[in-house]
């Protein structure tokens, strides 16, 4: 059965939902509105990861972590990821109860995250990304997008399990340092990855590969949204990360009723 990971930002500069989850009680009514469409994961970032942002530092991710992460398990028993780079911020999320880290660097920002996910022995997602957020739009190049994306992940897949890490997924990382084209590319063959032998999420949630096909605004794009979803369940994905929780629930419900 295919999951679906809800997206919560506590930041004020997401390109999609900042400011939606800054406060800590509107956080929390976020990530209740989250689960009850029916969302198997929460997905918690505290540093925006847009073309042209910058990281925030360690200290402020954790101090944005701990607003909600101190109250969560107190209200919610939906298991939480958290998406970020640092080994500190990873730590302290793990200790603090979280079950997955979701890093986009693919543990390759900071040395010290494969020893913090091996020693915690949790889930890790391990995310394509060419260049970092700041520059990784300004002009992605590829000579074959599907074989790069996937020898990338083969050996940092290849690198976790040496490490002592045993679950491990895989995202092909679209919209971070890819054109329309590529994130294209890249879903009509999800089932490429699938020779890493590792499950695969996807995140094409309102990207501005859908903006730019279709001329939606970010806040519009949940019909391509639900349409990426499914091509990418339908050659294998078994994880979305999604904002529209409910619908895209719903859609993938339906498609697995009709296979």
């Amino acid at each position: 059965m295919v999951k679906v990971m809800g997206i919560v930002n506590l930041t004020q500069d997401s390109f999609s939902d900042g400011g939606v989850a800054w406060d800590s009680d509107d956080a929390l009514r976020h990530i209740e509105r989250l689960i009850r469409e029916g969302a198997d994961w929460i997905d918690l970032g505290a540093s925006s990861s847009k073309p042209g942002s910058q990281f925030q530092s360690p200290e402020e991710e954790i101090e944005r972590l701990n607003r909600v992460l101190s109250r969560y398990f107190s209200y919610f028993k939906v298991p939480v990821s958290v998406d970020t780079v640092y080994a500190q911020v990873a730590d302290y999320a793990l200790n603090q109860g979280v079950k997955m880290i979701n890093d986009i660097s693919a543990m390759t920002f900071d040395p010290e995250m494969i020893r913090v996910v091996a020693n915690h022995q949790v889930p890790v997602v391990l995310m394509h990304m060419q260049g970092t957020p700041d520059r990784m739009q300004n002009a992605p190049d590829y000579r074959d997008v599907v074989v790069e994306v996937k020898q990338f992940l083969t050996q940092r897949v290849a690198i976790a399990k040496e490490m002592g890490i045993i679950d491990i997924w895989v995202d092909p990382g679209l919209g971070f340092g890819k054109t329309v084209t590529h994130n294209l590319e890249l879903l009509k063959n999800i089932d490429q990855f699938k020779a890493l032998g590792c499950p695969i999420l996807v995140g094409p949630s309102r990207k501005s590969f859908i903006g730019t096909l279709t001329g939606a605004a970010v806040a519009d794009r949940m019909g391509g949204t639900v349409s990426a979803c499914l091509k990418a369940v339908s050659r294998g994905a078994t994880m979305v990360r999604v904002h529209d929780v409910g619908v895209v629930k719903q859609a993938i419900q339906v498609w697995e009723g009709l296979q």
